[in-house]
């Protein structure tokens, strides 16, 4: 009986180590339509999917995961203006009239702030850059502590991997019990 109980004990205390933690839901950043650019999904500008991820990560830890609405990169800039920038116009399905952006540029490892409280207008959102690759689009104020030529955050921090249940610290007491329970029935029984 005591071998029984060890075994079922030791077999709940190694099941429950590995099955503590689930990956959070993943989210679509994507989608939507550009004029004066071509857009990608935009893990395609990061050398590996690791680096995308790490990238999206510390995004949503500066600013918060909800209130970044869409990350995509752009390819192929057609509207160069006398500036030198590039004017894009990107359409999502998730911009609503009335609200406004901030508009940040992955530049060298790390989100940079290049336009602020762009106005929603049709659906779209009109902004200028110097060079392409992934932006992200977070309602408007949630960049606010962050200057305009200011990094925002690289992407070199830790990344929230999941949820850890609480599930293995009760465990760990019913596995003690039992153990105790299994100890003093040896004493008792010597």
């Amino acid at each position: 009986m005591k071998k029984k109980l060890v075994g079922i004990i030791s077999a709940m205390m190694v099941l429950a180590m590995g099955t503590t933690v689930f990956a959070d839901p993943s989210r679509e950043l994507g989608g939507g339509e550009a004029s004066g650019a071509t857009v990608e999904s935009y893990t395609a500008a990061f050398e590996t999917p690791a680096a995308a991820e790490a990238a999206i990560t510390a995004l949503d830890n500066s600013v918060g995961a909800d209130n970044v609405t869409a990350v995509v990169s752009f390819t192929k800039p057609t509207k160069k203006l006398d500036n030198g920038n590039y004017e894009i116009t990107y359409t999502n399905t998730q911009f609503k009239s009335g609200e406004a952006y901030d508009v940040l540029h992955y530049v060298k490892g790390a989100w940079v702030v290049i336009a602020k409280g762009v106005a929603v207008s049709n659906g779209s959102v009109t902004f200028q850059t110097d060079s392409c690759s992934p932006f992200a689009f977070v309602k408007s104020g949630a960049a606010s502590t962050v200057k305009t030529d200011d990094k925002l955050v690289g992407a070199n921090t830790s990344p929230k991997t999941g949820s850890a249940l609480p599930i293995l610290p009760v465990l760990a007491i019913a596995c003690l019990a039992g153990v105790v329970v299994c100890g003093k029935k040896v004493k008792f029984n010597a």
